[in-house]
Order: structure tokens, then C-alpha cells, then sequence
């Protein structure tokens, strides 16, 4: 893999489902985690979920699936 292909696989890819789930692809860590916020560490920065009730539904290694009430999701330094 070389050149583009391996710059696409290092961008985050966020699918979101309505205001209930959020699906997040290709992040390093997880920063915070809490009902309120969930902060991830991805190659291009962070990206925080903000809402109520969350809760990582499912999670592996790079991938990550939040469902609660979302109201934002955000990209920060």
C-alpha cells in the first residue's frame, strides 16, 4: 500500500445515524470518557462527541461505535 491508499486509511471516517449513534473509524486512543463527552485521538487531531447518556456500544482496536443523545461532534487540535 503506498501514497493515497495508506492516507486515506489514517483519516478518521465518521458515520453518523440520526442524533442516536455515532460510528468512528481509524482513531489512536481514547482520551475522555464519560456520559457526557467522549474525546478520541486520531492522527489528524481529536474528535469529541458531546451529549447525554453515552456509552461505547462496541469497540475494537480502530473502530468505535458511541449511542446516547448526540448533540455535537466536533474536530479540535
Amino acid at each position: 500500500m503506498g501514497g493515497v491508499e495508506e492516507a486515506i486509511v489514517q483519516i478518521p471516517l465518521i458515520t453518523i445515524l440520526g442524533n442516536e449513534s455515532v460510528n468512528i473509524e481509524n482513531f489512536l486512543s481514547i482520551i475522555e470518557y464519560g456520559a457526557e463527552c467522549i474525546r478520541l485521538k486520531t492522527k489528524q487531531g481529536q474528535i469529541v462527541v458531546c451529549g447525554r447518556n453515552l456509552i461505547a456500544k462496541s469497540m475494537t482496536q480502530e473502530e468505535i461505535n458511541i449511542n446516547g443523545k448526540i448533540d455535537s461532534v466536533e474536530f479540535a487540535k
